[in-house]
């Protein structure tokens, strides 16, 4: 090994040397560098950096491909529909713990009967969106 380039940092030592032998299986040298005191502290790895895996700079970039987790197709898709369908629940919730604090200060301040009319529609508007969040999920 010449120049060597740190890959990936671990949070143990455990998980760097497993990423070690999955490297050395696939024939990329690796070597495990952590600042634990001969493994006699493995607490000070999350103070001093974690365990640091280090390769040839020549295989970096094939070492780097292999803790790349690919992207399943589908998972951008299914974010982004998930995330339209969280959003209609939380309009509603946002209006309806809204009109709830209105509602309250209606029935003291202004009318009783108006104070009850808001809190109803507070109430439709928080059971939709109850029921568009169980749906969501």
């Amino acid at each position: 090994m010449s120049e060597l380039v740190c890959v990936k940092t671990f949070s143990t030592r455990v998980d760097a040397e497993l990423a070690r032998g999955i490297l050395q299986s696939a024939g990329i040298e690796a070597l495990v560098t952590v600042d634990d005191a001969g493994a006699m502290r493995p607490e000070l790895a999350f103070t001093t950096g974690g365990a640091k895996l280090f390769v040839d700079a020549g295989q970096a970039q094939a070492a780097a491909e292999m803790f790349r987790a690919p992207e399943r197709p589908g998972v951008v898709a299914e974010r982004a529909r998930l995330n339209v369908q969280l959003r209609g629940c939380m309009t509603p919730a946002i209006l309806g713990a809204l009109l709830l604090v209105v509602g309250a200060f209606a029935a003291n301040y202004v009318a009783s009967w108006l104070g009850q009319v808001i809190f109803a529609v507070a109430t439709v508007l928080l059971v939709v969106a109850l029921i568009r969040g169980a749906r969501a999920a």
